[in-house]
Order: C-alpha cells, then sequence, then structure tokens
C-alpha cells in the first residue's frame, strides 16, 4: 500500500527496544517519552533494537504541552510523566500505527547510507530510503477499548 507523505509531518527514524514495540502494540502504552525530539508531527519509523530490522512505524502529535490531556489518554509511562518521575521532555501521542511489510534490516539500513540511530534521524532529504519505507505500510488496527 503506498502511503502518502505529509508536507507538515518530518519523517525520522528512531530506535526502540522490543519490549516498549509489544506495550506499544497490545496498545498498553499510548505515549512514546523522549528527552530530545522535533516539536512537530512526525511519522517515526522504528528499528526494533531486538529483531535488528525497521518493521513498524508511528505517526506521533506534536510533543503534548497539556498534561491533562496526557492523562486523558493514559497507558504506561504517563503517570510518571505527569508527577515529573521521568526524565523525558516530550510526550509524544501515538497516533497511528503502521507495520513495514518488508522490513529492512540494518545491513539494509546501511545500503541507504545510514545505520541504527541512538535518539533519530531525519529521513526527509533521504528520499530514496524514506521511498522504500513508506511505499510498503499496512495499517495496524489496535484494540479501540485498549487503545
Amino acid at each position: 500500500m503506498q502511503v502518502e507523505l505529509f508536507e507538515n509531518r518530518k519523517n525520522l527514524l528512531l530506535s526502540l527496544n522490543e519490549e516498549t514495540v509489544k506495550m506499544i502494540l497490545s496498545g498498553e502504552k499510548k505515549i512514546e517519552f523522549r528527552k530530545v525530539y522535533p516539536n512537530c508531527s512526525t511519522r517515526a519509523f522504528v528499528y526494533v533494537k531486538g529483531d535488528r530490522e525497521v518493521s513498524l512505524a508511528l505517526d506521533l502529535k506534536a510533543p503534548a504541552k497539556d498534561l491533562e490531556e496526557i492523562r486523558k489518554v493514559g497507558g504506561h509511562g504517563s503517570l510518571d510523566f505527569i508527577e515529573g518521575r521521568k526524565k523525558a521532555k516530550n510526550a509524544l501521542i501515538i497516533e497511528k500505527i503502521w507495520k513495514v511489510d518488508n522490513p529492512l534490516s540494518l545491513e539494509g539500513l546501511r545500503s541507504f547510507g545510514t545505520t541504527a540511530p541512538q535518539c533519530y534521524v531525519y529521513l526527509d532529504a533521504r528520499f530514496s530510503l524514506l521511498s522504500r519505507l513508506s511505499n510498503n505500510l499496512s495499517e495496524i488496527k489496535i484494540n479501540k477499548d485498549n487503545f
């Protein structure tokens, strides 16, 4: 499925561990918390550390400023963020989850001149890599009772 690229949404690559990805896919984790993050909506292609491949993408809202919105969305880590027990300064509400139908391995990333990032890497200037990932997406529906 070809998915349109958004003019107002930055595209980037970030790394998450397997446990975090499992919580996102189960609907337990509804917000990603980051120390540093762009102040805009993003499509984040996720390099899953244990799997050693890019197999997921998340559409994330611009960092939430309203603690009440974060409380309302809830999920794993929200209360810790609200009460200041997280080092993260950015709360990124997950709007949509995508599966990369043809995952890209670490070696595949390297063939595009990049690797798994420690923080994040912008993809908008890496059109061939962005195109490869964006043209292989299908939406994952999470049970709305959990989300």
